[in-house]
This record gives C-alpha cells, sequence and structure tokens, in this order.
C-alpha cells in the first residue's frame, strides 16, 4: 500500500479543525503549526544513549522492517 503525502492548506486545515471541535481544534492547528514551521524539534542524543549506536532514518527501519510492519497492520497485497 503506497503511502501518500497531501499538502494540506495550513489555513483551511485549521479553519475545519475548528469547525469540527470548537473546543480543541485550535490547539491541534497550532500544534500542527508548530509541527510543520519546525519549532518542535527536539534534538538530544537519547538514541545513541539507549541503544549504543547513531538513529537511521525512518526510511531504512521501513524498508529493514516491511514484511513485519505488512503482517502487523494486515495490510492485504
Amino acid at each position: 500500500m503506497p503511502v501518500e503525502f497531501v499538502d494540506v492548506d495550513p489555513t483551511k486545515y485549521e479553519a475545519d479543525l475548528i469547525a469540527e471541535s470548537p473546543e480543541s481544534g485550535q490547539d491541534v492547528a497550532d500544534v500542527y503549526r508548530e509541527v510543520r514551521d519546525g519549532t518542535m524539534v527536539v534534538q538530544s542524543d537519547w538514541v545513541s544513549k539507549i541503544l549504543g549506536r547513531q538513529p537511521r532514518a525512518f526510511v531504512d527501519f521501513a524498508q529493514d522492517n516491511k514484511q513485519s510492519l505488512i503482517d502487523a497492520l494486515n495490510i492485504q497485497r
């Protein structure tokens, strides 16, 4: 199953979130904005300390564990 990136218009997304959930929509929109802008980035050396090796890219992890991920998600080919 292919994974597709959809570039969502931030203004429309925020409006949709608020319309759907006036109580929490703005909070979710704020988090989305911070992730998009990169202000939530936290860099640490915890992966290296815990695993005893450097972190790897997600794409490498996914490729190395493709069958396990498919099995876990019960994706039918």
